[in-house]
């Protein structure tokens, strides 16, 4: 069975985390839960968000498998994203919804192909990335003291959020220029494959290459001139 790096990396730290990273204020919405102890005392969550949150720690608790976990991820960024809409909801916890939203979605698109063997190839500049906007989001809720009022909470939220939504931006923007210029790339050695074709085409004699209606090449053969007379 092969190995999973990348996103299952992710989920493994997860999994040994020491302790709890959550939003202050909430119970669930947050890596490294003490499911078990939290459960036993009957906590359902502080809102409707955070009854997500618990869901979805639920649902971890059940599977280790990539695919399951990736599945809770999704539910939870769609549950996340319906309390940021939402017109009924509290200031606090619309910003607390937009953290969990961005959070999700950054982990689910986490790039991992995993290849025969068990080695997995990345991309290492959005992995980078990736790495370095977990590695900030967390410092700014660990460095946060915990808080009794959803206002303070809310405002420590949105602190962490931007730093994610910030990150996200910048990981976009230089996904786009990669991307830009490795088909910019492509396109001049596609240019060059097609004029060295044509070169071979045109200097042919007996059997040759050219190129066909279809746009790609195939082998041709030249006629020959003979007198009128030969037989």
């Amino acid at each position: 069975m092969p190995l999973c790096y990348g996103e299952g990396v992710l989920n493994s730290i997860i999994d040994k985390l020491p302790g709890e990273i959550h939003i202050p204020g909430y119970q669930f919405c947050g890596p490294g839960t003490k499911l078990k102890e939290r459960l036993s005392k009957g906590q359902q969550g502080v809102n409707p968000l955070d009854g997500f949150c618990r869901k979805h720690d639920i649902a971890y608790s059940q599977s280790s498998d990539l695919q399951d976990r990736n599945k809770a991820d999704y539910e939870l960024e769609q549950r996340a994203w319906e309390r940021v809409k939402y017109k009924d909801a509290k200031f606090g916890e619309k910003a607390a919804a937009w953290l969990v939203t961005t959070a999700m979605k950054a982990k689910r698109n986490l790039d991992m192909r995993i290849k025969p063997g068990g080695r997995v190839t990345k991309s290492p500049q959005t992995n980078s990335f990736r790495r370095g906007v977990i590695k900030k989001v967390a410092k700014v809720l660990k460095e946060s003291p915990p808080q009794n009022t959803l206002k303070k909470s809310a405002s420590i939220a949105l602190k962490a959020a931007r730093v994610a939504i910030k990150n996200v931006g910048a990981s976009a923007i230089a996904k786009t220029i990669i991307d830009a210029k490795n088909a910019k790339k492509k396109l001049e050695e596609d240019h060059r494959h097609n004029a060295a074709m044509e070169a071979i085409g045109a200097k042919g004699s007996g059997l040759y290459l050219k190129k066909n209606q279809r746009g790609g090449f195939g082998l041709y053969l030249k006629k020959q001139q003979h007198p009128k007379n030969y037989q």
